[in-house]
């Protein structure tokens, strides 16, 4: 089956998604849906494929600006309405989208499971060398990440960053976000130069499409702070992670999940400098905003709390320390691998805890 482009509303939020404006995609797939509601009740045949691709549009974009609840209801309605879908690149696209709230919600192996069905449908149907599958990939590779899968990660990073290449050029915003998240795993890998390079490129790409001042662009300096950091040039990276937290408090508020990321990250250098007040109250502002947005129960809660652990166990609380080292454990070991390395870290930091 040849893949049916979009209606032309919800192409537009597509491309805005892509682009990085979700709070415009959102409005503008709304837009297009109640359009074709509207359409289907004064009699017209209902493009039922089209209502499904508005709503994973929205939901995308919910999820992108960290709206899970809203996300999901999209997604269920989406789910609704699948049984009378013919289209089998636009039913990829909502477990996709569905995989993505899978990961967002903390269940990756489900998530992971979820994007490479999706994969093999596009496969099957359209070809990978598709906007769809340079999506999925994207989000495969994530997902792989969180599982510590880093060599199958590269892999689809690189995979999607040459679709995009092939169908938006080399200086999109798209290709920003695959050099961004390359990034983010080199320096996982603890390949601390190679970071720097694809983080700076991603950066300039963005700054150069969007402007200094566009939310996608303070999420790349927020991920090059933690790299800087790690090459020894923390003033660099305290710099660029509280310009990143203007802006995210500005334009997502206060209580916002990319707050509570960058907000763990300046507790970091805070508890590398030594400034112990300073490293625990940032790091507990960060743990209750991410228990707050992802729920008590979510496996990103553990990388905060093994660091508190680790600065509490400094100051001589070992008791608080190794309740949160076995919340941490209790956290991860549902859902990512054994040899995952924040959880070796915690089991580490119990044992030496428990056997000093």
């Amino acid at each position: 089956m040849t893949p049916r482009r979009p209606a032309g509303g919800v192409e537009g939020a597509a491309v805005l998604l892509r682009a990085g404006a979700a709070r415009r995609a959102v409005t503008v797939a709304k837009a297009a849906f109640r359009d074709l509601t509207l359409a289907n009740n004064g009699g017209s045949a209902p493009d039922i494929a089209a209502q499904v691709e508005c709503l994973v549009v929205i939901a995308r974009s919910h999820q992108a600006l960290g709206d899970l609840l809203a996300a999901r209801a999209a997604l269920q309605h989406a789910q609704q309405l699948e049984p009378e879908v013919d289209d089998p690149q636009v039913v990829a696209g909502l477990r996709g989208a569905l995989a993505v709230q899978d990961r967002a919600e903390g269940r990756y192996p489900d998530a992971y499971r979820g994007l490479r069905e999706a994969l093999a449908e596009v496969t099957t149907t359209g070809g990978r060398d598709d906007l769809i599958a340079a999506s999925l990939l994207n989000d495969l590779a994530v997902t792989c990440k969180h599982l510590a899968r880093f060599d199958e990660a590269e892999v689809a990073y690189h995979q999607a960053k040459d679709i995009l290449e092939r169908h938006l050029g080399p200086h999109s915003p798209e290709i920003a976000a695959v050099w961004h998240n390359l990034a983010g795993l080199a320096h996982s890998r603890a390949d601390y130069r190679t970071a720097e390079t694809y983080s700076r490129r991603g950066l300039a790409i963005r700054i150069a499409a969007l402007g200094e001042d566009h939310l996608d662009v303070a999420a790349d300096r927020a991920a090059l702070g933690p790299i800087l950091d790690a090459l020894g040039r923390s003033d660099e990276a305290e710099q660029l992670l509280h310009q990143a937290l203007a802006v995210f408090e500005r334009d997502l508020g206060t209580e916002h999940y990319e707050v509570a990321v960058t907000l763990h990250n300046l507790g970091a250098i805070h508890h590398r400098r030594g400034q112990h007040t300073a490293a625990v109250e940032t790091y507990g502002r960060s743990l209750r905003i991410r228990a707050a947005t992802l729920g008590e129960h979510h496996p990103e809660l553990a990388t905060t709390l093994v660091n508190l652990a680790v600065l509490e166990q400094s100051l001589g609380d070992d008791r608080s320390a190794a309740i949160r080292l076995r919340r941490a454990i209790a956290l991860l070991e549902p859902t990512v691998p054994d040899d995952h390395p924040t959880l070796t870290a915690a089991r580490e930091e119990l044992d030496l805890l428990t056997s000093s």
